[in-house]
């Protein structure tokens, strides 16, 4: 009886033990759970966080976009020539991507950086290229900094009437055009009068935002 009972609380004993350990393995996993998901959705935080960022100088790029069609309003006269302080080109780069970076005509990149656009960097740094391109002072609301680059679509610098310039009369009808795109519209005919001759202009925009976000835009317009 007494060597019964002495077994019983032995193995009482020993099945609280049991639980005991078992319940500390599973705190143990709860706890790793609970850091996995707190790890995950701060994950997702950031990775949200960023996308808005990416989002934001990407909108942004419409901001340059806009700034260089104004300049180019306001300098419609004298665009023949260089004007490398406003970021202005009168002759095309070789085929270059939306980065600015040269591209041949099989798609390929170029190993020179002779063709490519020497943007700025948020912290003021400028990466190796040709081109020095024009950049808004002051950083838009998003902390975003704002360059630019615009090539009119030519072989050479000079006169608009060049057969190597792309080109086009701003009639809606019995016009001209020369160079390589087609006469323009009613549109045109009514802003800069009938029978004007209208270059086509490439505008590189590139946006530096904050967390090392980069947004590039590109657009074709004609003055």
């Amino acid at each position: 009886m007494r060597r019964s009972l002495a077994c019983r609380i032995k193995q009482r004993s020993h099945q609280r033990g049991v639980a005991l350990m078992v319940a500390m393995i599973a705190l143990v996993v709860m706890a790793l759970a609970g850091v996995a998901l707190l790890r995950s959705v701060d994950t997702n935080a950031l990775i949200a966080g960023n996308l808005a960022f990416r989002q934001s100088a990407v909108n942004a790029g419409d901001s340059g976009i806009e700034s260089a069609r104004t300049w180019l309003g306001a300098n419609s006269a004298g665009l023949e020539q260089d004007i490398a302080a406003s970021g202005y080109y009168a002759s095309r780069m070789s085929v270059g991507g939306v980065d600015g970076k040269g591209i041949d005509l099989t798609g390929s990149r170029t190993t020179s950086t002779a063709d490519d656009i020497k943007w700025v960097n948020a912290d003021g740094t400028t990466q190796p290229g040709q081109y020095t391109p024009f950049c808004v002072a002051a950083k838009d609301e998003g902390g975003n900094k704002i360059c630019y680059v615009i090539h009119r679509l030519c072989d050479q610098t000079g006169p608009l009437a060049d057969a190597g310039c792309s080109s086009t009369y701003s009639a809606s009808s019995g016009g001209g055009s020369s160079g390589t795109l087609q006469q323009g519209s009613t549109y045109q005919k009514t802003i800069v009068g009938e029978g004007t001759l209208m270059g086509f202009y490439r505008i590189s925009v590139r946006v530096s935002g904050p967390r090392n976000n980069t947004g590039y835009v590109q657009a074709v317009v004609q003055y």
